[in-house]
């Protein structure tokens, strides 16, 4: 099916609404652009709930039972960091706020599994101090204040074979005292990808569906739907595509959830087109994992149906914004993060830097 990059007549997306609202992908005229515009309303209604909601949140923290650990800074490399990992679960972060702060931050750059139910800060820690007890050491450094920051990696999983690489960094201060200072998709030491898709085309697109049909309900499934959509386009760029009797009927039902789902879809797009314009490298990274999984979804299976559900405009502000992210940040990270296999079609990885 045709590339959603091809040149297309479409509908502009920043098109005024009634009140003068930007208008999003998927949206009807009038429609809030996104979820923070309810967020902002429950505010305004409600001046006391972001209290209630931070007191929610530090509660939470408090009841994971976190008494910090300590480690004296003089020790040999190999023993720092065995008293680090012997108190993995002792770990939290310098403040409750932080702590807080870090898990609603990044608990969705998890497996889908590792994610729990509960809510997002009891299972971000866990994984952070998994990722610290199993995890390997892949850097250790003196700071300028005489600290000592130990950064962990671990490949988690997703299905179909897929990997996702997690870090947490450790600070020992001088004064022995040991927190965590983050935890999530590699910052600190950048050294591979963050994603490998090793798994089938067949098992991309059969993954795919199933959290597409569920997204309805859980809509972190979704996002694992697009990542899914990645695997797929990097499976069938790496292996030739899959027979008609497999695509065709996958295609059909992709085309019909992605219009029940063009809310989401829509949001996808727009965090990621706001991820892109902070300029950070982890959250351009993210931006163009999101729009690698988007080009897979539209030229795989959405063709040239993909600017009924979105508007080319949405594209290129995304690739601008991309592209102007890349722009600051230096090539070799960058070029680190690209996934093995990504086609060579996905330009906005490669995008100029410094």
């Amino acid at each position: 099916m045709g590339s959603a990059t091809a040149e297309q007549e479409a509908r502009p997306r920043t098109m005024s609404a009634p009140g003068g609202e930007r208008q999003g992908p998927g949206q009807e005229p009038g429609a809030q652009t996104t979820a923070t515009d309810a967020a902002i309303a429950q505010i305004l209604s409600d001046p006391e709930f972001m209290s209630r909601r931070l007191s929610d949140d530090l509660a939470e923290v408090a009841a994971l039972g976190r008494e910090g650990a300590t480690a004296d800074p003089e020790l040999a490399a190999e023993q720092l960091v065995a008293a680090v990992r012997a108190q993995a679960d002792r770990l939290g972060f310098r403040s409750p706020v932080a702590a807080a702060t870090a898990a609603l931050r990044h608990v969705g750059e998890l497996p889908l599994a590792e994610r729990g139910a509960e809510g997002p800060i009891g299972p971000y820690h866990r994984g952070a101090s998994q990722t610290v007890a199993d995890g390997g050491v892949v850097r250790e450094w003196i700071t300028e204040d005489a600290g000592i920051e130990l950064v962990f990696h671990r490949r988690a999983a997703e299905p179909n074979d897929t990997g996702v690489l997690l870090e947490a960094a450790v600070r020992v201060e001088p004064t022995g005292e040991v927190f965590l200072t983050s935890y999530g998709w590699a910052t600190r030491a950048v050294r591979q990808p963050t994603f490998s898709f090793d798994g089938t085309a067949s098992g991309y697109v059969e993954q795919m569906l199933a959290d597409l049909r569920a997204a309805g309900e859980s809509p972190a499934a979704f996002e694992r739907a697009m990542l899914m959509a990645y695997g797929g386009g990097v499976a069938t760029y790496r292996d030739g595509p899959l027979p008609s009797e497999v695509t065709e009927p996958a295609q059909r039902e992709v085309l019909r959830l992605a219009v029940e789902h063009v809310q989401l879809l829509g949001r996808y797009i727009e965090d990621a087109v706001d991820l892109a314009e902070r300029g950070g490298l982890s959250d351009w990274a993210v931006a163009c994992v999101r729009r690698s999984a988007a080009e897979s979804l539209f030229a795989g299976f959405l063709g040239s149906a993909t600017f009924e559900l979105i508007d080319s405009d949405a594209l290129t502000e995304w690739d601008e914004a991309i592209a102007e992210a890349a722009r600051g940040l230096p090539a070799a990270p960058r070029r680190a993060l690209v996934p093995g296999g990504t086609p060579g079609s996905h330009e906005w990885w490669l995008a100029e830097g410094r």
